[in-house]
């Protein structure tokens, strides 16, 4: 009776708390990323660290719980990867570290957390999705 109870206060907290846990790793992220640049490393150079380091986990990650349900890799989906992997993650990687030398880490904290308002206006403007606007 008890894990039950412990189970669903668990399942309750779990979007809160991994909505804190992106925070402060999304502001870990930013607040080292400014350090080693000023310490003088190039952002590109940066930015391939970065990206190896991610290919690496993602790779292990998709291998042990992907493994099962991968569909076949065909020309269609390397096209859909690889511009999104451009637009969608490298242009927006050196947009913000070039930001970095520009501005204080703490706006670029708050401009990070408005992504999600900006991606819901595209979405309504290009009908993807219905404004429910309750009164």
């Amino acid at each position: 009776m008890v894990i039950s109870t412990l189970w669903r206060g668990a399942k309750e907290a779990a979007p809160h708390a991994s909505m804190i846990a992106y925070q402060i790793i999304a502001s870990a992220y930013i607040v080292l990323s400014q350090v080693i640049l000023v310490q003088g490393i190039s952002s590109p150079i940066l930015l391939f660290y970065q990206f190896i380091l991610a290919t690496i986990s993602m790779t292990i990650l998709a291998f042990i719980f992907e493994r099962n349900n991968r569909p076949p890799l065909t020309k269609h989906i390397l096209c859909y990867i690889f511009l999104m992997a451009l637009l969608g993650i490298t242009f927006v990687q050196n947009m913000m570290m070039a930001c970095l030398y520009f501005i204080n880490g703490t706006v670029e904290a708050a401009v990070l957390n408005m992504i999600p308002i900006f991606t819901y206006i595209l979405s309504v403007i290009s009908r993807q999705e219905k404004a429910m606007l309750s009164t």
